[in-house]
């Protein structure tokens, strides 16, 4: 009887927990160079748990991040639907990265709508020294910059240039 009340009570503060914590949970699955999180929430009554957003993630043998994969749950038809994917590729000479993100177009089935990426310099104590944002333009198919930041300081202080 003693085990059953503490197992009780270790459920109630879990859902305790939920409520003050906006009522979402987490779950993650991982093998060696793939991870999958799934995000759960309380529906409307308190009471279950229901589907809400899926990440897959796959990473490099230096275990860094190769592509986030969202999905949407879709309630009407009860499964997930794509939503957003990211591509990490990494400059070993440089020691910066790029990441590309596209939304799932559902008209072609693919990753294709709303393209942006970043390209990040990183110094050799692997702080950010250099940013650059792009946006896809579809009529031209050539990325565009939007975002054009310099040198970042030791101080702190940015320097844009464009």
């Amino acid at each position: 009887m003693k085990l059953f009340t503490i197992a009780a009570v270790a459920v109630i503060s879990l859902f305790d927990t939920v409520s003050a914590n906006n009522n979402f949970v987490y779950n993650t699955d991982e093998t060696s160079n793939e991870s999958t999180k799934y995000v759960y929430r309380l529906d409307y009554s308190g009471k279950y748990l229901t589907n809400h957003l899926q990440y897959n993630f796959t990473y490099d043998e230096q275990g860094r991040m190769l592509t986030k994969q969202a999905f949407c749950w879709n309630t009407g038809k009860q499964l997930w639907e794509p939503y957003y994917q990211m591509y990490y590729r990494y400059n070993n000479l440089s020691q910066g990265y790029t990441i590309e993100y596209a939304r799932w177009d559902a008209k072609t089935e693919s990753y294709s709508a709303g393209m942006e990426k970043a390209t990040y310099g990183m110094d050799d104590a692997n702080q950010l020294v250099c940013y650059q944002g792009y946006k896809w333009d579809k009529q031209t198919q050539e990325w565009n910059i939007v975002h054009d930041f310099g040198e970042l300081t030791f101080a702190g202080e940015l320097y844009a240039q464009r």
